[in-house]
């Protein structure tokens, strides 16, 4: 936490605990941390900083940053399930960035099991959903765990088979 933003909160000297848990929780880091940080920024004395850093933000009110309030109760559930199988936006984005510049393969992808082994999608699944997100293009299947999981991905181009015959019906293909 820079000091320059932390001399902007309200005195933290005067702070009781109700409060020091309140700035914990808002800035999303730990009693331990910010008490080190706010010491470390001459805001407060040793004394302060150790009672600080024994407070513990409860687990009934912490704001998870991966779940923002302003989700859907669809879009909680499914990032909420993505979580529990260990899969964060950050580790998945990392991943399919990693595909997209070239660091690792579609194949890799597949290889290593990076979402296989968590999900129940198999290679043919994930392997659809990098190279559609690495061209720009849609990706459209019938598997719902496949397009929850694109969707969640950060992939705004998921459609489901019934998107491909409306577009087979209005955009007919001229045939030899």
């Amino acid at each position: 936490m820079p000091p320059s933003f932390l001399t902007k909160l309200p005195t933290p000297s005067k702070w009781n605990d109700t409060d020091a848990l309140r700035w914990a929780n808002e800035l999303r880091v730990s009693c331990d941390a910010l008490g080190i940080a706010l010491k470390e920024a001459a805001l407060i004395n040793e004394a302060t900083s150790k009672r600080i850093r024994r407070l513990r933000v409860p687990r009934g009110t912490k704001i998870d940053p991966e779940l923002p309030e302003n989700l859907t109760t669809t879009q909680r559930e499914r990032k909420t399930r993505l979580l529990e199988l260990g899969l964060s936006d950050f580790y998945v984005g990392l991943c399919f960035e990693a595909l997209y510049v070239g660091v690792i393969s579609v194949r890799r992808l597949a290889e290593v099991e990076l979402l296989e082994s968590r999900t129940r999608l198999g290679k043919g699944e994930l392997s659809s959903i990098a190279f559609a997100m690495k061209i720009g293009h849609a990706i459209i299947t019938d598997d719902k765990e496949a397009r929850k999981l694109a969707e969640t991905s950060g992939h705004a181009l998921t459609q489901t088979t019934p998107h491909l015959f409306a577009w087979l019906i209005f955009k007919p293909k001229k045939s030899s």
